[in-house]
């Protein structure tokens, strides 16, 4: 006995039309179970199966740590430059030591740490930075000659 069995499948217009058509040969076993034999395989449509490469990349758990001591870092560096914002410079610099030495912790052998280095560079270079500008601002309020260009360009008197 042969029958043909259709796989169908959606085109384009969202009708079905059969891709494949197997005829099969139907015959009973000793046991009287009917099994299918193919025998025409008509129009094929190519089967493929989704790659999983062997050696996929696994993502560096401490990476985002990493990114948020590193944006620290710079901004401790940056902010001794910005009048008010030089304020926030030693604190920022303290937070982006603190996450670049969590992330350097957290990061599995074989990671780069590079990122959490250079977080804990520039937050030791802002800290410095503002200590710095500490100094150079106490430095420069105990000199009488800049105290008296200050109060004549600010027109006040300190």
């Amino acid at each position: 006995m042969r029958e043909a069995i259709v796989d169908p499948v959606r085109n384009d217009t969202n009708d079905f039309e059969p891709i494949e058509e197997v005829i099969v040969d139907v015959e009973p076993t000793s046991e009287g179970v009917y099994e299918a034999q193919p025998v025409q395989v008509g129009s094929v449509a190519p089967q493929y199966q989704k790659y999983v490469p062997a050696n996929a990349p696994v993502a560096n758990p401490a990476k985002g740590l990493a990114t948020a001591a590193l944006i620290c870092g710079i901004c401790s560096v940056v902010f001794p430059l910005l009048p008010i914002l030089s304020l926030f410079s030693a604190p920022v610099g303290i937070a982006a030591i603190i996450l670049g030495v969590r992330a350097r912790k957290r990061t599995p052998e074989g990671f780069s740490t590079g990122m959490a280095t250079a977080a804990i560079v520039t937050g030791v270079l802002g800290i410095f930075a503002f200590i710095a500008l500490v100094a150079l601002s106490a430095y420069l309020v105990s000199q009488p000659e800049f105290m008296e260009l200050y109060n004549e360009l600010l027109g006040t008197n300190f």
